[in-house]
């Protein structure tokens, strides 16, 4: 008797430690797949649009002080971004300061909102063609833009403000860079690129290089929220 009592109170105890492991883990699962709060959430939302949405906007400075920017870009439409002390300038490799950059510069403006995340310089393509080179360097900047439709004669991009932008691709089209050719089938669609063109002729082909600066850190640094995984 005394033996069938012990050996249930074993099964009894036993079946307790299991159940308050199975609640334990139950409550630990919950917790680790439980969604972002909503200022997670909405830090999540920004980081896809400017790794997955619109392009950097890039343009001719027209304005610069420590609280804006003002860029004209190829079409002579002005766009006013907010900066501020979380705003980035240059690329991760290459750091600079608001300052660095000068009224007739052309940039790259990776953007939210109206507040520009990072400043930095459209890098030379390195061609040497002498009409079309000129008239990009000292005048209208390329167009920047996520590649809708590619083909042996023609390109499309829509630009940062959702535009779409279509240029005929010839014989005289140079794709990448002096440095770093490239050839017709290396872009994809979806991918950003910039167009030197002349005309509606696209003279130049070339990646939207990386500024290297983390989207999330730009975003998050010095406001107290944690990055969002």
């Amino acid at each position: 008797m005394k033996t069938t009592s012990l050996l249930s109170r074993v099964v009894v105890g036993t079946a307790a430690v299991l159940l308050s492991v199975m609640v334990s883990s139950g409550a630990w699962a919950q917790a680790t797949t439980a969604k972002p709060d909503k200022q997670g959430e909405k830090l999540t939302e920004k980081v896809k649009a400017h790794q997955e949405g619109p392009p950097p906007a890039v343009g001719e400075i027209v304005s610069l002080t420590s609280d804006a920017i003002g860029i004209k870009d190829h079409a002579g439409k002005e766009h006013k971004f907010k900066v501020d002390a979380h705003t980035k300038y240059g690329t991760a490799a290459h750091p600079l300061k608001w300052n660095n950059f000068k009224k007739g510069e052309h940039v790259m403006v990776t953007y939210h909102g109206s507040e520009a995340l990072v400043i930095a310089e459209v890098p030379p393509h390195g061609h040497t063609l002498a009409n079309a080179t000129k008239s990009h360097e000292e005048g209208t900047p390329p167009v920047a833009g996520e590649v809708v439709s590619i083909s042996k004669d023609a390109i499309e991009i829509k630009d940062h403000a959702g535009k779409d932008h279509k240029f005929k691709i010839d014989a005289t089209t140079k794709f990448g860079t002096i440095k770093e050719p490239l050839k017709l089938d290396h872009f994809k669609t979806g991918e950003h690129v910039l167009v030197n063109y002349k005309n509606d002729v696209a003279t130049i082909v070339r990646d939207a290089p990386a500024h290297g600066h983390g989207h999330i850190d730009a975003l998050t640094k010095g406001k107290g929220k944690a990055p969002v995984s």
